[in-house]
């Protein structure tokens, strides 16, 4: 009889484990549905590398083209463009165990840099053998952002209470639970090293765009230097206003532009102009505007056109 009570509740034991285990089956069959259904509602938007977490819980997608990661958690979504993230970190139990961060500037200053090793360096304890025995709760990727509304995210690569088949707080880092726990590690070093490479991309691009920006600005300090320059060799301003003119150019400061009439009275480029010059500007006659102002003034075509240019 004793053996009958026993057959019969193990029997009942495994029933209700296959039946437990069927259902999550469905759930996480259904969740992927979910992740699939948002992430083909989102416009322009070609995943170029994929990272599911555990059950289907998340799905962290980058695109390459369109420069954006697209995050979906509860059947909501989340952009987020390439160039708002400041800082990637991985959490165990709210300590940090990496992070990387942009060398981008704010006002010409450094916001950051390499804080701590690279995430495939975390992970010493994931193959091999290994005597720490420790409870863990949960294990999150954390971004910083660039958005005043949405300033940081967490991810949840693994949590002890919605991961694993207890549901308990914190669960041991060996055995069944152990292996769910290192393969949410896993996916918080895949997820941190995709976005630290996206980090050193982009603050690479801005690196090779600045040289750029100041070659661009060089070329147009000599500019105005040789066009300064000129008036003062045609005679339309002295050398006095030839010097001034030009510390104001190198120090960065933009100097309105000065002409002179035959009797070297400064005109400034905010001057009002006679109507008919004016209206033959605002036509494209340029020849004709300095013909115009040559009548109203007197003045030689050299000055004539020297305002006019200023206008322009």
């Amino acid at each position: 009889m004793t053996t009958f009570w026993i057959i019969l509740i193990l029997a009942i034991i495994i029933i209700a484990g296959a039946a437990q285990a069927n259902s999550k089956k469905k759930e996480v069959a259904e969740r992927s549905e979910r992740l699939n259904k948002v992430q083909s509602s989102v416009d322009d938007f070609k995943p170029s590398i994929t990272i599911t977490g555990i059950d289907n819980l998340y799905r962290f997608s980058v695109d390459n083209d369109s420069r954006k990661i697209l995050l979906i958690r509860n059947g909501m979504k989340t952009i987020i463009p390439f160039d708002k993230i400041i800082c990637v970190s991985i959490e165990e139990d709210n300590t940090q165990i990496m992070s990387k961060s942009s060398l981008r500037t704010v006002g010409g200053t450094l916001i950051g840099g390499a804080l701590a090793g690279g995430a495939g360096a975390i992970v010493g304890g994931l193959s091999g053998n290994t005597t720490i025995k420790k409870k863990i709760s949960k294990v999150q990727v954390v971004l910083k952002l660039r958005d005043l509304n949405n300033p940081s995210i967490s991810i949840d690569c693994f949590n002890a209470r919605t991961m694993t088949i207890e549901g308990k707080n914190e669960v041991k880092n060996s055995g069944m639970n152990g292996e769910i726990y290192k393969k949410g590690l896993k996916d918080a070093q895949k997820i941190a090293d995709l976005v630290g490479v996206i980090i050193d991309q982009v603050d690479q691009m801005q690196k090779t765009s600045q040289p750029i920006q100041k070659l661009q600005s060089s070329s147009d300090t000599i500019a105005n230097l040789e066009r300064l320059a000129s008036l003062k060799e045609k005679g339309i301003i002295t050398e006095e206003e030839f010097q001034t003119q030009k510390q104001q150019i190198l120090g960065g400061t933009p100097a309105p532009a000065v002409i002179y009439t035959t009797e070297s009275e400064i005109i400034s480029d905010e001057s009002d102009l006679p109507a008919d010059v004016q209206e033959a500007l605002n036509n494209g006659q340029k020849l004709q505007a300095v013909k115009l102002y040559c009548d109203h003034t007197g003045c030689g075509l050299a000055e004539a056109k020297a305002v006019i240019d200023a206008h322009c």
